[in-house]
């Protein structure tokens, strides 16, 4: 549980500087969604991606997150260090526990990545803590192409002492940077040789959105590729709808499916649904997320149905930020299902130095006896080089888009008395650029061809650097 708070916390931590320093550009790695990469690299990653460059930026030398004994007392007891060599580019992460009764950090694991010099991931070793000792177990290779990205997975046989095939993923992308095909192989014992396990097949319409998605399992037997599951999807005002279906021997069964809907310009809602032996579609869950003008996440509420009674059940969270946009206060609810009231659960609360970087978070729970909040868990930052943070603080602004919301095009203010070229880069909140170019006389963009939803902008004007939000409606 502690681990995965703190994992939870540091994506957190993660994804907020990401979406901060959309000026820096850098060529990195991008982990496809069907990859499932070892979680200790999420710490330092943002949608599958390692942003070398951001962690350059941010310079997190470590985190350590104490348990809270008494209100004056307190047990350090999950360590996280970052050592940057930019010798040999390489970013070495390390995850220690210290338990009672342990006095010393134990290891527990350790990613050690290397980068090329365009920052591109090529290498991950991955190592299992031993005490004070690390012990080498696997490594993923990563070949990166225009249209075929490999990621190659390894087991050092302790043994042996060499290194055995795993796993292989291969990534197709089209000339628009999708990816319409996966395939996963896995190790022959017999042969040391990769043979065929998964493929996965995917489907576009014209406006680049994905319609479908096909497994297959790899039959031995007959030497084909066998139906296995598949997907659809549709869109409605840039929310997405989808239905999920199994195969079962001759025709696809629908199992489940998820309707999205907009409630307004600023909150989405899911309806997931299973489907019965009675060929019923049964309501399961419900899902909403509201988000403010700039497009921060303000709340989300899910519902779950009971069988057992009947009823729904729901939770849900509320987040504050400060007048930067930056994330102070994280409220998470239960609700009562006699009273049909929210009760508190959890709050979480986030800090920042001078600079603007988190520097301490604070966990706590809610005590129905005592009628208060009780902190139980709290982390600290430590960075080992803020003097870099300061002076590429001083290239990095954060710009106001006018109309926001917008309907046909978005204007901008930024310094350019020499009236050069100034750079831009749509992204959708995922991380996908989907408008980019080149404007001088005029800081005016159209955004008539995009899609409805929220959007980061990234623009360039010599060596400084503005990020900033847009709704487009």
């Amino acid at each position: 549980m502690k681990n995965s708070v703190l994992l939870l916390v540091l994506s957190f931590l993660l994804s907020n500087i990401v979406f901060a320093q959309f000026g820096k550009i850098s060529k990195v790695f991008n982990i496809d969604d069907e990859f499932n990469h070892n979680e200790m690299l999420l710490p330092l990653t943002e949608n599958g991606r390692l942003d070398k460059e951001l962690l350059d930026y941010w310079r997190l030398d470590s985190t350590i997150v104490y348990d809270i004994n008494s209100e004056i007392d307190s047990t350090d007891i999950i360590k996280n260090t970052v050592f940057y060599d930019y010798i040999n580019n390489t970013i070495d992460y390390a995850y220690s526990l210290k338990l009672p009764p342990e006095t010393e950090w134990q290891n527990q694991s350790r990613s050690l990545v290397t980068l090329n010099d365009e920052n591109e991931q090529i290498q991950t070793l991955f190592y299992q803590g031993d005490g004070q000792d690390w012990i080498l177990r696997d490594k993923t290779v990563f070949i990166d192409t225009d249209t075929l990205k490999i990621s190659l997975r390894y087991h050092w046989d302790l043994n042996t002492e060499v290194w055995v095939n795993g796993h292989k993923y291969e990534f197709y992308y089209n000339s628009l940077g999708k990816n319409y095909l996966t395939l996963e192989y896995f190790n022959d014992n017999q042969t040391n040789n990769w043979r065929r396990q998964w493929k996965t097949e995917y489907l576009y319409n014209g406006l680049g959105e994905r319609e479908l998605k096909i497994q297959y399992i790899w039959s031995v037997e007959s030497d084909i590729w066998v139906n296995y599951k598949k997907t659809t999807y549709t869109f409605d005002d840039n929310i997405e709808s989808s239905v999920f279906y199994i195969w079962d021997e001759y025709e696809w069964l629908p199992f489940s499916k998820s309707v999205g809907t907009r409630v307004d310009p600023f909150t989405e809602r899911f309806d997931g649904y299973l489907y019965n032996e009675e060929l019923d579609w049964i309501h399961d869950y419900i899902i909403e997320n509201g988000y403010d003008e700039i497009g921060n996440v303000i709340f989300q509420r899910r519902f779950s149905y009971s069988e057992s009674d009947s009823t729904w059940m729901g939770d849900k969270f509320e987040n504050l930020y400060n007048e930067t946009g930056q994330l102070i206060n994280k409220l998470y609810f239960k609700l009562n299902l006699e009273s049909e009231e929210w009760y508190w659960t959890i709050k979480e609360q986030y800090n920042y130095n001078n600079l603007g970087l988190h520097d301490y978070w604070s966990y706590f729970v809610w005590s129905n006896s005592d009628n208060s909040w009780v902190k139980d868990k709290s982390m600290f930052s430590f960075y080992s080089n803020p003097s870099s943070i300061t002076e590429y603080d001083a290239n990095y602004f954060t710009i106001q888009i006018n109309p926001n919301p917008s309907t046909t095009q978005i204007s901008f203010n930024c310094e350019n008395p020499n009236n050069i070229k100034v750079l831009y880069a749509i992204y959708t909140i995922s991380g996908s650029i989907v408008k980019e170019g080149v404007i001088q006389s005029s800081n005016t963009i159209g955004v008539d061809e995009l899609n409805n939803g929220y959007y980061f902008i990234k623009i360039e004007v010599g060596n400084k650097q503005y990020s900033g939000k847009f709704l487009k409606l």
